[in-house]
């Protein structure tokens, strides 16, 4: 299984079929590697993205988790993040 991490599309960029465009490459890489599937984690506040998961076929594998990351600022500096997620995945 494939792990898509850190898809984002620019804020004015969004809403133009880029991100289904980009999912759509990761997964046809992932079938070009003979793998099963794609997996990714996702907020649970963006409710946005998941929309977009889900529509082209991530489904939700297991409970909410919290899970920690960096945020690299414009300026250099390093923000550490915690945020409740949860995985989606999408088998072949």
């Amino acid at each position: 299984m494939l792990h898509l991490f850190a898809l984002d599309v620019a804020e004015p960029n969004r809403d133009r079929g880029i991100g289904s465009q980009l999912i759509a490459f990761v997964e046809a890489e992932a079938r070009r590697r003979s793998l099963f599937g794609v997996y990714l984690e996702v907020a649970v506040t963006n409710s946005n993205a998941r929309r977009l998961y889900e529509r082209v076929g991530y489904k939700q594998d297991g409970v909410p988790f919290q899970n920690s990351w960096n945020y690299h600022r414009e300026d250099g500096s390093v923000e550490e993040r915690v945020e409740e997620m949860v995985r989606l995945l999408k088998r072949f």
